[in-house]
This record gives C-alpha cells, sequence and structure tokens, in this order.
C-alpha cells in the first residue's frame, strides 16, 4: 500500500522537459502549432501565447492576455510549457486511484463499528477521491516544458 502512495506522489509530481536546439526549431514549431502555451521570460515573467515563430535568434508569438504581437531574444526565454490534459486527467485519476484505495483499507480496517457501512464510506471515499483527482488533472494537465539551448550553452556544457 505505501509503496503505491510513495509511487503515485511520485508520478503526479513529474513534468517532461526538453532542449530545444537551433536546428530543431522548425520541428518544435510544428508541435506547437495551433497551440497555446505559457511563455516564461527571465525575471520570471510570464504570458500565455499562440502562433509562435521564431526568427534571427528570437521568439515571436501572439499574447493572449491582451492579444498583441510579443517578441523576445531566445537567450531571454526560460522555457515554453505546454499543458497536455488528458496526460494530467491520467495522472490524477491514478493518484485518485490511490488515495481512495488507502481510504477503503482504512475504513474498513477500523475495527470499531459495523465493517459493511465502514467499507461503504470507504468506497464513497474513495470513489470521491478518484473524482476530484481526474478532474484537477485535467483542469492542471501534465506540463511539457521546452528550453531553448543557444550555441554559447551548447559550448559551456
Amino acid at each position: 500500500m505505501i509503496f503505491i502512495l510513495v509511487w503515485a506522489a511520485v508520478f503526479a509530481g513529474c513534468s517532461t522537459h526538453d532542449r530545444v536546439f537551433r536546428e530543431e526549431h522548425n520541428d518544435f514549431l510544428k508541435t506547437l502549432d495551433g497551440r497555446k502555451a505559457e511563455v516564461v521570460l527571465s525575471g520570471d515573467r510570464s504570458t500565455v501565447g499562440s502562433d509562435f515563430s521564431i526568427h534571427n535568434d528570437s521568439l515571436f508569438w501572439r499574447s493572449l492576455d491582451d492579444n498583441t504581437s510579443r517578441a523576445a531574444a531566445l537567450p531571454e526565454v526560460k522555457a515554453i510549457v505546454t499543458r497536455n490534459r488528458i496526460l494530467g486527467g491520467i495522472k490524477g485519476f491514478l493518484l485518485g486511484v490511490a488515495a481512495g484505495t488507502t481510504a477503503i483499507a482504512l475504513m474498513a480496517g477500523g475495527g470499531n463499528g459495523n465493517e459493511i457501512e465502514q467499507a461503504l464510506t470507504g468506497v464513497v471515499v474513495g470513489g470521491i477521491l478518484v473524482i476530484g483527482g481526474t478532474t484537477a488533472g485535467i483542469i492542471i494537465g501534465h506540463p511539457h516544458e521546452y528550453e531553448f539551448v543557444t550555441d554559447s550553452v551548447r559550448v559551456n556544457k
């Protein structure tokens, strides 16, 4: 049981991280085609945008915050973060199942009172945790973070 909880907690906190090199810019832009993403800039400023393009080592996008065109030099872009709602829902579901299973086991094994009533209460609480976990996962989504690698970073690493 503890293994399931530890696995679920670790799995729920995971995100995907990819580095994008200069020669991969076109392929990267294809993954963003038609999607919105968070642009995280140096100084921890961020904005949500779409319609991304890269020209002359600068990123261009349309800000969904105020519907304006924005640009930043690639070294100023800390990351671009997309969210996969389906994967987030799956992760939330699995975390809910782990928490729900724990709730059922704790309620059924209480030993005081009617065991059937305790087990049914555990099933109801477990069901609520599964639904809540799935819903939270869909809303939050699984983050996929992309980091641009400039030539100066590549030489130094």
